[in-house]
């Protein structure tokens, strides 16, 4: 069952997604595919707010750090947090850079 999910999750990706380049903050990159989009996320304390935000979704198996760069089209957006993980794709908080 694990299999046909973590193939669901690549096709996902694979359909929606771009080509990025991931910039780690040790200097090396990586090449993979994302799905950037703004969406509607609960913050505050008690995460009874909602706020509009910049959200990329990637592969759940790319170790990311906060400061990594995502490079796309000759833009940049700098990792802030994962917002969430669904067992083969992660969501992060990302702002321009």
């Amino acid at each position: 069952m694990q299999d046909e999910f973590s193939r669901l999750s690549r096709t996902v990706l694979d359909t929606f997604g771009k080509p990025i380049v991931i910039l780690k903050e040790d200097g090396s990159l990586i090449d993979s595919v994302a799905i950037i989009k703004k969406e509607l996320v609960t913050t505050g304390q008690f995460e009874h707010l909602i706020e509009e935000t910049l959200v990329a979704t990637l592969d759940d198996s790319i170790h990311l750090s906060r400061g990594d760069i995502l490079e796309r089209d000759g833009h940049q957006w700098a990792i802030d947090r994962r917002l969430s993980v669904s067992g083969h794709l992660s969501k992060w908080n990302i702002y321009e850079n």
